[in-house]
């Protein structure tokens, strides 16, 4: 799932916590948003919601 959102414009860092299904995302806002990195998500086929 990282390399999926790694391709996604204004991602910074990514830390995923497999054993709680959680994935934390630093981005840049004036490039990107929740709602596009949710979108972005579900396009590669990885279910995901807002926390």
């Amino acid at each position: 799932m990282r390399g999926a959102i790694r391709k996604l414009p204004g991602i910074g860092e990514i830390d995923v916590k497999a054993g709680k299904a959680e994935i934390r995302v630093t981005y840049n806002p004036d490039v990107t948003d929740v709602d596009k990195l949710l979108a972005g998500m579900e396009a590669a086929g990885q279910p995901a919601k807002r926390q």
